[in-house]
């Protein structure tokens, strides 16, 4: 794009946009800096004394996401996500990789086995999310306008109704089955259901559906959590355990207890930059997920964990906007729904962390060491801003939309109808059709008015001829 076309892009659409991207550098730079902190003793005791491997490691992986990053803006187009057969040759990738977890190829760690090996250790189910998002968007965006996978215009809608719910039980289901019942990894459950929930929601799904989906999935939960032993332990602890203090260590609180301790030594301005006691392995995973005790404990509350949330919070916001003002309802979709799913993961993290929910496993977004959840991140954070790139073309819907609301004064003035004051987005197909029509109206009445139909003459009354008055006399 010349830089005259980008001085015009308006400022709603630039300042999300360098907002989010200022939000993220700060995050990773600063998750950079706490890595080799929170990893430098367990990487000296375990990595041949590298104290800088974790780091160094997660350096690659950031460097490597903004590859993806600028693949996804720069190269693909978003209409090449939302192609049915696109979105159902990623599904049966996402699925083949789970399943590969399942065979002799899958990686165990800590008690369960949720990696395969692919140079280094992935975990497929970090990139269900991205799917399920972007396979939502395509179903709601295909089923917005009308159409379908089979694209037969003259089908029972019903028939078509019913199709449509199967496709979309079995995408979500496929993956959260995997997940849930043969990886026994709940977080990553609740983060799947929060994406494809958050798509439903940004997609403008009626928010009955939405609620009877909601108590469908809660009591399958609670049936799949009251049947294993090790995931009612877990919670019967959590609810045993919350808000006491004078409770002894046992092997199921310990991990909790050393993260509050961790915390409360931190105290307002922490115990310097590299001074944690808790990482010398009285709290296991300090680096990845439970690095958001050791950012409290060394920085404390006003230079560690304050700013934390503050640049989550800027990161959600600026996401939000971006959604706001996207070029058609797909991009709205991917945008909130990315921006959801990595606000409420950042959430569920800290609130392990400070004891208000159950001990789930997962990483701080953009800050935690941790190769497979911060190639998500960056992925999604690519379509965020490749959303917000396609937001100041030219002939996205959203000026179709402005440029058919006309005034009808005889002029050409348009009215600035801002994207904001609008409840629900429309078709980009219809809105271009309507622009047509609207251009063509306008011409047929400048034709009619070429001869001005009303005159004031002097002395006379407006729209008055007093010779043809006289006349009639």
């Amino acid at each position: 794009m010349s830089r005259t076309a980008q001085q015009k892009v308006p400022k709603r659409i630039t300042v999300p946009r360098w907002l989010l991207i200022i939000s993220v550098v700060l995050l990773v730079v600063f998750g950079l800096v706490m890595v080799y902190s929170a990893g430098s003793i367990d990487a000296l005791k375990n990595r041949h004394g590298d104290m800088a491997y974790y780091f160094k490691r997660q350096l690659f992986f950031v460097i490597f996401g903004l590859g993806l990053i600028g693949i996804i803006c720069k190269v693909t187009p978003m209409s090449f996500w939302q192609r049915p057969k696109v979105l159902v040759g990623i599904w049966a990738a996402l699925v083949f990789l789970l399943a590969l977890v399942m065979t002799p190829l899958g990686i165990e760690g800590g008690g369960a086995r949720r990696w395969i090996w692919v140079g280094f250790s992935l975990q497929p189910s970090e990139l269900a999310r991205i799917v399920i998002i972007l396979g939502t968007a395509g179903l709601l965006g295909i089923w917005g306008r009308g159409q379908d996978f089979w694209a037969n215009p003259y089908e029972d809608p019903m028939r078509r109704s019913l199709r449509f719910t199967a496709i979309a039980f079995i995408m979500l289901g496929v993956p959260c089955a995997f997940v849930f019942i043969a990886q026994s990894d709940l977080g990553t459950t609740i983060l799947i259901l929060v994406a494809f929930f958050a798509a439903l929601w940004f997609g403008e799904v009626d928010w009955r559906i939405i609620a009877i989906l909601g108590l469908a999935v809660l009591a399958i939960g609670a049936i799949g959590i009251l049947g294993s032993s090790y995931r009612r332990a877990r919670v019967l602890t959590f609810i045993h355990t919350f808000g006491q203090t004078d409770i002894p260590l046992t092997d199921e609180n310990r991990q909790s207890r050393n993260s509050l301790f961790a915390l409360g030594s931190g105290g307002l301005t922490g115990t310097g930059l590299g001074m944690s006691r808790e990482k010398y392995f009285y709290l296991s995973e300090a680096h990845t997920d439970f690095i958001f005790a050791i950012i409290g404990e060394e920085l404390g509350l006003l230079f560690g964990t304050i700013p934390i949330i503050l640049l989550f919070c800027v990161f959600t916001v600026s996401g939000i906007l971006i959604a706001r003002e996207a070029s058609d309802m797909s991009g709205r979709i991917i945008a909130g729904a990315c921006t959801t799913a990595i606000a409420l993961q950042a959430i569920l993290n800290m609130m392990v962390v400070c004891g208000l929910f159950p001990i789930t496993g997962k990483t701080l977004p953009f800050v935690s060491y941790g190769g497979s959840s911060m190639l998500s991140n960056m992925i999604m954070l690519g379509f965020i801003l490749k959303v917000s790139f396609d937001a100041q073309q030219p002939n996205n819907a959203n000026v179709a939309l402005r440029k058919s609301m006309r005034v009808m004064d005889g002029g050409e003035r348009e009215t600035a109808l801002e994207p904001r004051r609008r409840s629900r987005y429309v078709d980009a197909d219809r809105q271009r059709r309507e622009a047509d029509s609207q251009r063509r109206y306008d011409s047929q009445r400048r034709g009619d008015d070429s001869q001005p139909r009303f005159r004031v003459y002097q002395g006379g009354r407006s729209g008055h001829d007093p010779d043809r008055d006289r006349s009639r006399r």
